[in-house]
């Protein structure tokens, strides 16, 4: 069984991306990218700090090189850092990276030359793929492995300096007098990041470098990085608290006290900076967040979950373009002037941008929080559950899709029945049901409970939003026990 298209990228479990699954798959991509003149003489590639991604990147590079291209390796780097060099240079590249998954996964990455792969894209690449899969099985062993094979990738250090020059060129030394923490453990944007905050002026100072993958899930930060961040507050001081997933697209921020602040807050702040015409965000985001938006003059399209999707509906918009997730990756699909300065687009997740424009926006950075979502007095918790919870063990991510479409209305008429069903389970009066993604439950007393099936996972994720941080986690735990009543009687 091949590797599936989850949100952004083919992801799956080490031991299913053997170098036939990775080669075969990438291989197909170029034979898409040839079908629609994608690629011309180079492909560029790059990698977590996963231990799995050191071999994937070389059946990645086999396959560029079997297909008659040459490969430009820009080493252990972030996926936007990646991304930028590529459409700078015309070329598209591949990413090989989990991102915030844990470390017995892992992921690859395709962008094209104008950006990522977008759902429209995905059922050609994977056509492609199968292909492909029908010539290339005497290349491996009964394993899947390759028989015999090596390759010597020597890094080309262009993409970082790119990268880095992107942002000290339009902010300049923004940053001094910022004292800033970077959490690093093993974002794989540590050092980048830290020579790049140093550059613009800060002071940097790190904490708790990892040589154990760590993964970090900037949409659901849990209680143990939350103690970390009040840890960090109290032992430095600092101005901020800064951080990463694993392929540093998505940023992690927390105050000077240590108070961490959801991406799709974030997003907000640099929409105070870039002040855009246009913002894509997902039907996931804090209403908070569309509120603020709509008061500062920008249009907002909800969408469903995952960067393909708030990018269409980014590349579709006309004027001044952002987009981004609830996980906090800040797009932007245009070219921004300020102050006869350019900031070029950048149409794919990215974590620095929203990082350093919450620090230059003045003041203590929980003045600027407080000021921002002043009268908005709603907070977002997320989490999941998974086939390991007591009452999910038969739980599938096939079987959440289904248990989605038994809760959701057939063609344009309201189903009363289905909503009767739900109030059931929720013991709450019901006054709207967003079917964007999953389904996004409004209730009478202003509260929010958002359930989405991963795409690719045992994993049935949960979004709430409450009047209080300690409310929206209180929601969370009590749908917790609500699902594995949804799944039995979806069995039954």
């Amino acid at each position: 069984m091949g590797l599936k298209f989850g949100t952004s990228g083919l992801r799956g479990l080490v031991t299913e991306m053997t170098d036939k699954e990775c080669y075969v798959n990438t291989k197909g991509y170029i034979k898409f990218l040839e079908s629609i003149k994608g690629v011309k003489d180079r492909v560029a590639i790059a990698g977590d700090l996963r231990e799995s991604t050191r071999r994937i990147l070389k059946a990645v590079a086999k396959a560029i090189i079997d297909c008659g291209y040459e490969v430009i390796y820009c080493g252990r780097i972030p996926t936007p850092t990646l991304t930028y060099y590529a459409m700078k240079n015309n070329i598209p590249s591949v990413m090989v990276t989990g991102s915030h998954i844990p470390f017995d996964r892992n992921g690859v990455k395709y962008i094209k030359i104008e950006g990522e792969v977008l759902k429209e894209d995905e059922k050609p690449i994977l056509d492609s793929v199968e292909k492909v899969r029908l010539e290339e099985s005497y290349l491996f062993d009964e394993k899947d492995m390759f028989k015999e094979f090596d390759i010597n990738l020597i890094e080309n250090k262009d993409a970082k300096k790119n990268y880095i020059e992107r942002y000290v060129n339009f902010f300049g030394n923004c940053l001094i007098g910022k004292k800033i923490v970077l959490y690093e453990h093993t974002a794989v944007g540590r050092n980048l990041i830290k020579e790049l905050f140093m550059e613009m002026g800060a002071e940097v100072v790190c904490e708790e470098r990892s040589s154990e993958f760590v993964h970090i899930d900037t949409e659901k930060v849990s209680g143990i990085v939350e103690a970390k961040l009040k840890n960090f507050s109290m032992k430095h001081n600092p101005d901020a608290i800064i951080s990463t997933d694993g392929d540093s697209d998505r940023p992690l921020l927390a105050d000077e006290n240590g108070r961490f602040l959801p991406g799709d807050k974030l997003g907000v702040l640099c929409c105070k900076f870039l002040k855009p015409d246009f913002a894509a965000i997902t039907v996931s985001s804090n209403d908070a967040v569309c509120n603020s938006l709509e008061s500062m003059g920008i249009k907002v399209v909800k969408t469903r979950i995952g960067s393909p999707y708030v990018i269409d509906a980014m590349n579709k918009a006309e004027g001044k373009t952002v987009s981004w997730e609830a996980n906090g990756g800040f797009l932007t699909g245009c070219d921004f002037i300020i102050q006869d300065k350019k900031l070029e687009a950048l149409p794919t997740r990215d974590a620095v941008l929203p990082l350093v424009i919450a620090l230059v926006l003045g003041r203590k950075l929980s003045e600027v929080i407080e000021e921002t979502f002043r009268g908005y007095d709603s907070y977002s918790e997320a989490s999941y559950i998974e086939n390991n919870d007591e009452g999910c063990e038969q739980y599938t991510a096939e079987m959440g899709k289904r248990i989605v479409k038994s809760l959701t209305p057939q063609g344009k008429e309201v189903d009363f029945r289905l909503k009767a069903r739900l109030e059931s389970y929720f013991s709450k009066e019901i006054v709207k049901v967003n079917y964007v993604d999953g389904f996004r439950v409004y209730f009478s007393d202003g509260e929010v409970i958002h359930l989405r099936p991963s795409g690719n996972a045992p994993q049935f994720r949960i979004y709430s939003v409450g009047r209080s941080p300690e409310r929206a986690r209180e929601i969370i735990e009590e749908t917790k026990k609500i699902i594995p009543l949804i799944i039995k009687d979806f069995i039954k």
